[in-house]
């Protein structure tokens, strides 16, 4: 068995299979690591990522969308709190911290970003990625199940 690096098609295929926020958040992470080490890599992960942020958290905000789940926000904004230390304190605080993020991971293969804010970003996508994970491991989150004796 090879333990070669993974090309960013793999990569890309390995996480479409089964898009779920900590394996996009992960994968995002290895790509901002590859930009990290001016190493040639895709963004494909990051940009998704961004559009995921968007999406999730910004649009349903922004029309007062009572779909926003809060367990999304609550994940994004403990993300955002390990990263940078700011924690919001309203829908709007995180709202507005999470479209500063996605702006900056849009940007990220700029050859013009400070080598601190990639790292920024890649603990904010390691952040995201382990409190996302441990998000759909809460118990009131699984279905119950009948225990026959």
């Amino acid at each position: 068995m090879s333990l070669a690096p993974l090309h960013a098609a793999q990569r890309l295929q390995a996480w479409d299979m089964d898009e779920d926020l900590p394996s996009l958040a992960s994968h995002a992470a290895i790509e901002l690591d590859d930009l990290i080490r001016n190493r040639r890599t895709s963004v494909d992960a990051i940009q998704r990522l961004a559009t995921v942020l968007s999406e999730s958290v910004i649009r349903i905000a922004r029309r007062r969308s009572s779909s926003l789940n809060p367990t999304t926000a609550v994940v994004v904004n403990r993300a955002i709190s390990e990263a940078t230390g700011a924690r919001g304190e309203s829908l709007s605080d995180i709202v507005v911290s999470t479209d500063r993020i996605a702006k900056l991971l849009r940007g990220a293969k700029n050859t013009k970003r400070r080598r601190e804010q990639l790292e920024q970003l890649q603990a904010f996508c390691l952040a995201l990625a382990r409190h996302a994970s441990a998000a759909d491991r809460l118990p009131h989150d699984k279905p119950e199940q009948s225990v026959r004796c």
